[in-house]
């Protein structure tokens, strides 16, 4: 099962992994049809990755997506609230996996509802 990560989570390690590949920057943002400039803010986590070009770039670095998704659910970054987070993907993953195919369809639409029940909410 593959789990995509929320771009806060990819930031440092798309760097990472960019320099492990020899990748220029200028090279990079070609890839995915970009400017350096909103790589490097990528990369700073400045501005948000689409999940199209952090794959994009992902395989043009010749890094495994379950290893690179498994990276970044575990980068121990971001303190307790973060390990938090982690720990409750991991454990949302594995009820997930345990689940018939019927189960795993519940469970995804009802992400999608509090998803869109908390987008929907003001800030407070």
């Amino acid at each position: 099962m593959l789990t995509i990560p929320k771009s806060a989570e990819v930031t440092s390690q798309l760097r990472r992994y960019r320099y492990q590949a020899g990748v220029s920057g200028q090279e990079a943002a070609s890839v995915s049809n970009k400017k350096p400039t909103t790589l490097y803010k990528y990369e700073s986590g400045r501005l948000k990755i689409s999940q199209h070009d952090m794959i994009e770039l992902l395989l043009y670095y010749r890094v495994d997506l379950d290893t690179a998704f498994s990276d970044f659910r575990d980068a121990g970054v971001g303190g307790r609230k973060k390990n938090n987070a982690a720990r409750h993907l991991r454990e949302i993953e594995d009820i997930y996996n345990e689940l018939p195919e019927q189960g795993q369809k519940h469970l995804y639409l009802a992400a999608k509802q509090a998803q869109a029940y908390y987008a929907s909410e003001p800030s407070a």
